[in-house]
């Protein structure tokens, strides 16, 4: 594959996985972040999922998920399935915001993230964000479905100059890998979101 049609995370294979035991790199004191990027669709669905042309959005993370947090997440994954999880996610803490900033004909949407992790990933650092609404680049009119379930999960990749490039999984299922004790990620949309031209602001 070129490197101009690399994709990260979620499209490069049917299961990306996120492991649980890495430790978050980068210090509370660094907090908090925002990132912007240009979300577009990488598939066609019908509606589609990006306006024509893309979106615009913005991410702040004002707080990392706690060792606690996550081992919460996991138990319940773990013993009582992504229902347990989907409720646990709801009454953690706001970690930050997904923000639709730029859109063709529609409003700005903000959606509370629930869930922030940072790891290290070869010589760059990957953030695992997720949260417990849909993710939504359309009015409530056109939105697509995604089956049974709102989590979304936002991966980004981030060199050393604060770019990068990333993906959101709009309504996932998220499994075990019990093994390597990492959770599995699988999309329900026939295609996750490109974030392009991802900057630390």
């Amino acid at each position: 594959m070129s490197k101009n049609n690399r994709r990260p995370a979620f499209a490069s294979v049917v299961f990306v996985v996120l492991a649980l035991s890495a430790s978050t790199a980068t210090a509370a004191e660094d907090l908090p972040l925002t990132f912007t990027a240009l979300a577009t669709a990488m598939g066609v669905t019908l509606p589609p999922i990006t306006p024509r042309g893309g979106a615009t959005v913005q991410i702040d993370i004002s707080r990392w998920s706690t060792e606690e947090e996550r081992n919460a997440l996991y138990t319940a994954l773990s013993q009582s399935g992504q229902g347990k999880l989907f409720d646990d996610l709801q009454r953690q803490a706001e970690t930050g915001t997904f923000r639709i900033t730029g859109i063709h004909g529609g409003r700005l949407r903000t959606v509370p993230l629930r869930y922030a992790r940072e790891y290290g990933y070869g010589d760059k650092r990957r953030i695992v964000l997720a949260t417990d609404l849909p993710i939504n680049f359309y009015e409530r009119r056109g939105r697509p479905r995604f089956r049974d379930y709102d989590v979304s999960i936002i991966v980004l990749d981030i060199d050393e100059n604060g770019q990068g490039e990333g993906e959101v999984g709009v309504g996932v299922r998220l499994e075990l890998d019990e093994e390597n004790n990492r959770l599995a990620v699988q999309s329900f949309a026939s295609e996750p979101v490109w974030l392009k031209s991802v900057r630390q602001q």
